[in-house]
């Protein structure tokens, strides 16, 4: 019995000490910048922050966003248009509240979890406790990013919730939204790995029209992402 008192205790002082670590990370939010990016009151410094895991597009017209448009084989405006429904739905998420919290990913503390633009990397969540990173992918207003390193259950939780997304159509993931048109023509059966497709668009129609699954190794809902990637 002994043991077990001792070993719920323990487990207490564990949580007390993580919520209380946790609860040291909050900091006064600012605005919303991006769909992807915040601003907050970082030690008395107006400071930006990205949110790790995820992804989404520009909301203004400039060198990304033309970049992300080609990519995609869209017209800048849908990009930007895109965009400014991801920011508009990170500002719903955290209309309510005045701090955010962060938690940091330990695979960028070489970096001293910052970018290469000086920006925070973290996992963004409320007071009360709400994952905001995961929450934009299972809204469907991001795409999963894993170019910055990931801790292995954080990168499973987001992938399953932007996996979540694309099947349910959710979000920017929404039928009516799908502004690249699926080739007309393109015949399922020609082709069956990555290294034959000419463009994200071939390989999006093998990909949903085909059912070639193959060609999404990784179960993000992005083919062949060397072509689909931003």
């Amino acid at each position: 019995m002994k043991g077990v008192v001792r070993s719920i205790t323990v487990l207490l002082m564990s949580i007390f000490l993580t919520l209380t670590s946790y609860a040291e990370e909050c900091y006064k939010f600012l605005y919303v910048i991006d769909g992807d990016t915040i601003k907050i009151l970082f030690n008395g410094k107006r400071t930006s922050v990205r949110l790790l895991g995820i992804d989404t597009p520009e909301s203004r017209k400039n060198r990304r966003a033309y970049y992300q448009a080609r990519k995609n084989h869209l017209d800048v405006e849908t990009i930007v248009k895109l965009g400014k429904e991801a920011r508009k739905h990170l500002k719903e998420l955290l209309a309510d509240y005045e701090e955010v919290c962060l938690v940091y990913d330990e695979n960028n503390a070489q970096t001293k979890h910052r970018d290469r633009y000086g920006r925070i990397l973290a996992y963004v969540f409320t007071p009360d406790g709400e994952f905001i990173n995961k929450a934009m992918l299972e809204d469907g207003y991001a795409y999963l990013l894993t170019q910055y390193p990931l801790e292995p259950e954080y990168e499973e939780e987001l992938r399953e919730a932007f996996k979540y997304a694309v099947e349910n159509q959710r979000g920017l993931w929404e039928d009516s939204r799908e502004e690249t048109p699926i080739g007309e023509d393109f015949t399922c059966g020609e082709k069956k790995y990555c290294f034959q497709m000419n463009s994200c668009e071939e390989a999006m129609f093998y990909f949903k029209v085909c059912g070639l699954t193959r060609l999404d190794g990784d179960g993000d809902g992005i083919p062949c992402e060397r072509l689909c990637r931003y």
